[in-house]
């Protein structure tokens, strides 16, 4: 009987010395060459945001963040929007401003995207056309993909976003209507590249993006 014991919690032993190297395996990570790293990312294909009251791109989308550690489970980066426009909004094209306020992305390696904003300063990223005012509140995103590209010190890394379900707020004048809605979609790509302090080129890479 002791011997079927000893058997045994030899056995659960192997099991979970097993199951902790399949979920060291199935970790994923950021990693850069250089603990400090400076992060800049700019729009790949045009980055939209889809509402009902029509869909919001801007000529230029840029990101920013910094990194202090090689290996990180999460990076934050803050957005700035310039040149907008709002399409499909009420048969026409108008032109529109996208403000932040304070509020920035938190990407995690498990492909989920926090919106976060800082208490005091709008705590919201508002859009503004002509009679029409649209806010998106802190929430979390989801459907966020990593691609690695190059090699060595030019490794850079691609996001793709296709993220349905974002909640956000009409006015009542906006064309589709005034209230909150769940239907928004922000989709597009952003090429984000790695510098050090001395405005170098480092490689960073997602530890389980595909490569391409």
């Amino acid at each position: 009987m002791i011997r079927n014991f000893k058997v045994l919690g030899l056995a659960f032993v192997a099991a979970f010395a097993m199951s902790a190297v399949a979920a060291s395996a199935a970790s994923a990570d950021f990693r850069s060459e250089a603990e400090h790293t400076i992060i800049t990312g700019t729009q790949g294909t045009t980055n939209t945001l889809t509402l009902a009251a029509g869909t919001t791109h801007c000529s230029i989308a840029e990101f920013e963040g910094t990194s202090t550690e090689t290996t990180s489970s999460q990076i934050t980066v803050t957005p700035h929007y310039t040149g907008c426009k709002i399409t499909n909004f009420g048969f026409e094209t108008v032109i529109a401003t996208a403000e932040m306020n304070g509020c920035h992305f938190l990407f995690t390696t498990t492909g989920l995207v926090h919106l976060e904003c800082n208490t005091g300063l709008g705590s919201a990223i508002q859009v503004t056309a002509p009679l029409c005012t649209i806010t998106v509140h802190p929430q979390t995103i989801s459907h966020v993909g990593f691609d690695n590209l190059s090699v060595g010190t030019t490794r850079e890394v691609k996001v793709t976003w296709t993220a349905p379900g974002i909640t956000y707020t009409q006015s009542n004048l906006c064309p589709g209507g005034g209230g909150t809605f769940h239907n928004g979609t922000y989709n597009g790509t952003v090429i984000f590249t790695g510098e050090n302090t001395n405005s170098e080129h480092v490689g960073i890479w997602h530890e389980a993006g595909t490569w391409e």
